[in-house]
């Protein structure tokens, strides 16, 4: 005899009755989260979003420096709390690239939340999780923050190469 699991009834995005969310804030480095206000800028744009949109804001994550090449230690805490949430079904973000750069692994993270019924929402660019077109688009954002991340490592090596080569201290 085999057991049924029950499987959460997912409500597309545009039918959510009430919108609940968490915003995920954050830079890559410490020097970042330090000098700049990228991450006040962040939350400032991610709230201004969430009271336009009638979306209940809870709670609050990230906000300090993780890469997002790889799921950092604090990523995958808000992914994990997220995802046993009876009440959240929104990760809002300034955009897509603060949510990850890992392309393939970024578009795994956002499959298995929409399998929960929790949605990525970038606030700077807007793309309807709903439709085919809005989904491929997602993970384009995503790839492309992947290809884009690949070049500035290519660009930092070669620089870093260069001031080795003349002898000055890196």
């Amino acid at each position: 005899m085999s057991k049924k699991k029950n499987k959460k009834n997912i409500v597309e995005y545009g039918n959510l009755k009430e919108k609940v969310a968490v915003v995920w804030t954050r830079v890559s480095t410490k020097e970042q989260a330090e000098n700049n206000y990228s991450l006040d800028v962040q939350k400032k744009e991610c709230e201004a979003y969430a009271q336009k949109h009638n979306i209940k804001i809870v709670k609050y994550y990230g906000g300090t420096n993780e890469s997002a090449k790889t799921e950092g230690k604090l990523y995958r805490q808000m992914i994990t709390e997220v995802a046993k949430s009876k009440d959240v079904n929104i990760i809002l973000v300034y955009s897509f690239d603060r949510f990850s750069r890992a392309g393939d692994e970024g578009i795994l993270t956002k499959r298995y939340l929409k399998s929960k019924g929790i949605y990525g929402v970038s606030v700077t660019q807007p793309t309807d999780p709903d439709s085919a077109a809005g989904e491929f688009m997602e993970n384009i954002l995503f790839l492309f923050n992947q290809f884009e991340n690949n070049l500035r490592k290519g660009k930092c090596e070669a620089g870093m190469k260069e001031c080795i080569e003349r002898g000055d201290w890196y």
